[in-house]
């Protein structure tokens, strides 16, 4: 019996999860969620995604797609969710393509995004380190609406393949591609500045890092 209604809890979870995250991720932060699987097993953390693509709500550029996710994985200790746990052992993460937009404010959509969806420690504050990271990005869209007179739209086709480095919290697993844009002055420092000091880049043995870029 105590087999049977494991197994069925365990199904119970398998089946509910999908629409519980898209749930979470609509009423705490206002974007829209849709993936082609997604996947958590509970007992020893990992976390699947295939086919992700986060959108702008009704409000948030008339859904315009966000981030476009080809494969996540990430993995942690066993109690991370009970416990709410203190970091990630590995994240993989893999995008085709990422719109990076800064309003009227001055406030970068992704920071705001990981802010609402974490909370402050978590996202930008030292609270959810990493410790080993690996993510490739193919394309970055940036809109910056800051000064109203002069919006400015830029794509870039990225060759960001960055592995084995650490991050202090989770907007640091982006840290190579504000690496790029800092260097190439695509956004103010100021803006930069948060993700930078939420990263520790330096590559681990054996790890590798590069980071191509080409405007168009």
């Amino acid at each position: 019996m105590g087999s049977f209604l494991l197994a069925s809890a365990t199904l119970g979870w398998m089946v509910a999860l999908p629409a519980l995250v898209g749930f979470k991720i609509e009423r705490d932060t206002g974007y829209l969620w849709e993936a082609e699987s997604l996947a958590c097993n509970p007992f020893g953390f990992e976390l699947l995604i295939e086919g992700g693509v986060l959108r702008g709500g009704s409000s948030i550029h008339e859904g315009r797609p966000i981030l476009g996710i080809r494969h996540l994985k990430a993995t942690g200790p066993a109690d991370l969710l009970v416990s709410g746990g203190s970091g990630l052992d590995r994240v993989e993460l893999y995008i085709d393509r990422v719109t990076l937009i800064r309003d009227e404010r001055g406030v970068l959509n992704l920071e705001s995004f990981l802010e609402s969806l974490l909370g402050g420690a978590k996202a930008l504050g030292d609270g959810f380190p990493i410790a080993e990271c690996h993510l490739k990005i193919d394309t970055v869209e940036i809109l910056d609406y800051a000064l109203p007179a002069k919006p400015s739209h830029k794509a870039l086709r990225l060759g960001i393949d960055a592995d084995s480095f650490a991050a202090k919290d989770a907007i640091g697993l982006f840290a190579p591609l504000f690496e790029i844009i800092s260097r190439a002055e695509y956004l103010p420092d100021t803006v930069m500045e948060t993700a930078r000091d939420g990263a520790v880049v330096a590559k681990a043995p054996g790890g590798k890092v590069q980071l191509n870029a080409r405007m168009r």
